[in-house]
């Protein structure tokens, strides 16, 4: 019984005296934090099987200590990209659209000119469409799309950014098109508005 108390008394000393350095919480980020939020609209022009695709959408999201967004996005196909002829003769078109998670790291925000280095996880789909039928055969995709910009402060909540990045899709088992056809350098124009 005395060894048990002796236990409890050196436990119970141990927990008075690292307490109050044990109650200062380590963290990434230390001090006050700003808030702020963006976003806008976004042009992408990328690849597809040695055509041109114009991808239109955008993101947004939570911008931390003038330095880092953690937000959303997505992007769909804008223009008709030929696909494989069905069995009757009739055209078909691409149909494509993916979203997911977006991280950004903006340099300098304060001045002029500065850049930004992005990244989007996510997923999206890929299928036909025609006269007759709005999607048939559609299949799912893994991306990653990081990209890099050059951005210009035009006023205090508008900023203008020219961008080139690499699209990454994984995953696609559509018949007439495979990820090499998907994947490439892609070229982007991005509005944003906020307060940064």
């Amino acid at each position: 019984m005395k060894r048990l108390t002796g236990l409890v008394l050196v436990l119970v000393l141990v927990c008075l005296v690292a307490g109050p350095a044990a109650a200062r919480d380590e963290v990434l980020i230390s001090g006050s934090i700003s808030h702020g939020g963006y976003g806008g609209p976004v042009i992408k022009v990328a690849p597809i099987k040695n055509e041109t695709g114009i991808f239109v959408g955008g993101y947004g999201g939570w911008f931390i200590n003038h330095c880092f967004l953690i937000g959303g996005g997505g992007y769909g196909l804008a223009n008709d990209i030929k696909a494989p002829v069905t069995g009757d003769g009739e055209p078909r078109y691409y149909e494509m659209g993916y979203g997911g998670l977006v991280l950004e790291y903006v340099n300098n925000s304060y001045k002029l000119v500065h850049f930004t280095i992005n990244t989007l996880i996510g997923a999206g789909g890929l299928g036909y469409r025609s006269n007759r039928e709005r999607f048939s055969n559609e299949d799912t995709f893994f991306i990653i799309e990081p990209g890099i910009n050059a951005e210009l402060n035009v006023s205090s909540h508008f900023r203008v950014g020219l961008g080139v990045g690499y699209r990454y899709i994984d995953g696609i088992q559509l018949e007439g098109i495979t990820e090499k056809d998907l994947n490439g350098m892609y070229a982007s124009l991005t509005l944003k508005f906020g307060s940064f």
